[in-house]
């Protein structure tokens, strides 16, 4: 719910910075109100969101985001009305939005700019200079109190992720991400797929035809497309795993603040276009209907990401009793939709306190498409040894245990062969009271048997 509110709050944010821009634009009273109300619909309704709002953990994006929209209307209404109180406050909320995450670290360039947006044709480069360094010094500040607090600069996934740098990969996100920011997920649906590419050659044709026939517009639509692809940097050198996934909603937190610049671009298009109110008005609407549309679907999957992980602790009383309970696969994800990811040992102190936690080792988890997805297992030759078979056409293993190193070698068991779609199990030591089983078909089933 607190997710609910902040997203809204954003969505509203939004159309007040666009009234805000729009205030000094030559723009009629319809088109500002246009350029308002559909910026802020289009980010209320964009189905790239879901991950942001229905995941707890991505609720960091949403109050970053938040802060920093907060932030930047408050500075838009100290250009318009220069009052420095206004000024002040813009600082303060810039400096809770690095506090709440890193992904805001662009800021001082965005403000840049905006001078630069504001000043144009700008002969002298201090005239721009004084508002971005306040803001620039406060994220230096950060900065240091950063690493007296961590002891590193770099947090997050590490410098390893981080500080990957492929120009090429980089140069096409930059492009790509926002995009497919405000998007439907593509997964394999030809609907999904159709709207996709069919928006993004609709903006580009009309963004080239509105740079030839808006020509006091045009450093407006300049603006807002820079900051759309500034506002990626943070982001833009991530590849899946951790990063954004084109086909499903994972990873798609890190698009959310971008996202608003998009959603910005898009509603001034859509404000620009000269023709009867009505067919404007009716257009609108069809967009964001379909986009409604798309979120519905994508939330779907997160409802039925919930009953999954509801229905596996109440599996869980059946071992109460066990020695050691070894998990062959853990679903991680339905659709995209996160299920427990690092968090099953959390989840069973919190709902299944009985269980002894420390006892539960999850082998692997795996990607899941369909409810009734069936896992196989097949005993081998070799003593204690089975072999481990995802039956979905799109599922696959994958490895999140924390520590990583730990997932194919430990005191219990070997993995020695691992592929996307199986692999083999060898355990040490086995006994009449450890428990084997694995989630299949909705459910979890012991396979103790096995190795009896």
């Amino acid at each position: 719910m607190t997710n609910i509110l902040f997203h809204s709050f954003n969505a509203f944010l939004i159309s007040v910075i666009a009234l805000l821009i729009g205030k000094k634009l030559n723009l009629t009273d319809f088109q500002k109100y246009m350029f308002s109300l559909s910026s802020g619909f289009i980010f209320l309704t964009a189905p790239s969101h879901t991950e942001s709002v229905s995941w707890i953990s991505g609720r960091t994006d949403v109050v970053a985001t938040c802060f920093c929209l907060f932030s930047f209307a408050m500075y838009v209404a100290y250009k318009n009305y220069n009052k420095t109180y206004l000024l002040i406050i813009s600082s303060v909320l810039f400096f809770a939005a690095l506090c709440s995450k890193e992904c805001v670290i662009f800021y001082p360039a965005l403000i840049f700019l905006y001078e630069l947006y504001l000043n144009y044709p700008c002969k002298h480069i201090r005239k721009v200079l004084p508002v971005p360094c306040l803001y620039g010094f406060l994220f230096a500040l950060y900065m240091l109190i950063r690493y007296i607090q961590l002891g590193t600069f770099i947090g997050g996934y590490g410098t390893g992720v981080h500080l990957n740098f492929i120009p090429f990969k980089i140069i096409q996100n930059i492009i790509l991400y926002p995009v497919i920011s405000i998007l439907p997920p593509l997964y394999d649906s030809i609907h999904a797929i159709t709207f996709s590419c069919l928006f993004f050659m609709i903006i580009i044709i009309y963004s080239c035809i509105f740079f030839l026939k808006h020509k006091e517009l045009k450093g407006t639509a300049i603006f807002l497309i820079i900051s759309a692809a500034i506002s990626i940097l943070p982001a833009a050198n991530l590849l899946p795993l951790p990063g954004i996934y084109h086909t499903d909603t994972q990873g798609q937190r890190f698009l959310y603040l971008p996202s608003s610049f998009t959603a910005l671009y898009t509603g001034f298009l859509l404000s620009c276009i000269r023709c009867n109110k009505k067919i404007v008005t009716t257009l609108c609407m069809s967009f964001l209907i379909i986009l409604a549309a798309f979120l519905y679907s994508t939330n779907k999957n997160w409802e039925e990401a919930s009953r999954i992980a509801e229905n596996i602790i109440s599996n869980m009383e059946q071992f109460d009793k066990s020695e050691r309970l070894f998990m062959a696969n853990l679903p991680d994800n339905f659709n995209g939709a996160y299920i427990y990811r690092n968090g099953f040992h959390h989840a069973i102190k919190l709902f299944r306190s009985e269980l002894k936690s420390y006892k539960i080792n999850i082998i692997l988890f795996n990607a899941m498409y369909d409810i009734n997805e069936e896992i196989l297992i097949e005993s081998l030759e070799k003593p204690y040894t089975c072999r481990v078979i995802l039956t979905g056409k799109k599922s696959y293993f994958m490895n999140c245990n924390v520590p990583i190193e730990e997932t194919f070698s430990n005191k219990y068991y070997d993995v020695p062969e691992f592929k996307d779609k199986s692999y083999i199990l060898k355990f040490k030591k086995f006994t009449s009271d450890d428990r084997l089983v694995i989630y299949s078909a909705g459910r979890l089933i012991n396979v103790s048997s096995i190795h009896r």
